[in-house]
């Protein structure tokens, strides 16, 4: 049934947002208001909803404020008894460093795969956009795969550096080999 709505024009004429105008907007400026509807309701909830302290939350049971009180007094004490870094000391720190350009690196690998994917399996297949977008999802129905198994097994394992690290080095090496085929497309 899935697989039909992608093949049927029909059905993809109706929900392509260029082809419909509500209210004097675009499709697509509603696919923006859609989207955004839930996050400034939320976003509402929260500035009522949620408070400043363990404390102050109202909706937890007392035993509970005064659970996370006491963890986080505990935790002070023991940061404070190790040694207090001011912030310029922190971003010196080798460590921190590290993890701000494995960070950088791997989110621009993952943005520029978000961002040019369509428009490269586009331009190499010739394949129409319903064809193209199905494709698209696959690499991400790929990672949602591969994601649950890994954050499971590192649970049960309690290892997370190479958890963490194997991914990223499958992700640049499939960008990787993306740069070296060039324009030869297996498509």
């Amino acid at each position: 049934m899935i697989l039909r709505a992608f093949i049927n024009p029909g059905f993809r004429q109706a929900v392509n947002p260029q082809s419909w105008r509500v209210a004097g907007l675009e499709g697509w400026r509603w696919l923006f208001i859609l989207e955004g509807i839930p996050a400034v309701i939320l976003g509402i909830v929260t500035l009522f909803y949620l408070t400043d302290w363990p404390i102050q939350a109202s909706w937890l049971p007392q035993e509970g404020r005064d659970w996370i009180t006491g963890e986080l007094n505990h935790e002070k004490k023991e940061k404070a008894a190790v040694r207090s870094y001011s912030i310029a000391e922190g971003l010196q720190q080798r460590e921190v460093i590290l993890l701000t350009l494995i960070y950088f690196l791997s989110t621009t690998g993952v943005y520029g795969f978000t961002i040019w994917f369509p428009t490269i399996l586009k331009r190499a297949s010739g394949l129409s956009i319903g064809s193209v977008s199905f494709l698209v999802a696959l690499p991400y129905l790929a990672a949602l795969i591969a994601t649950l198994p890994n954050g499971w097994h590192s649970d049960r394992t309690q290892e997370r550096r190479w958890h963490t690290a194997g991914p990223l080095f499958i992700g640049s090496g499939s960008l990787f080999l993306a740069i070296v085929s060039g324009s030869h497309v297996w498509v």
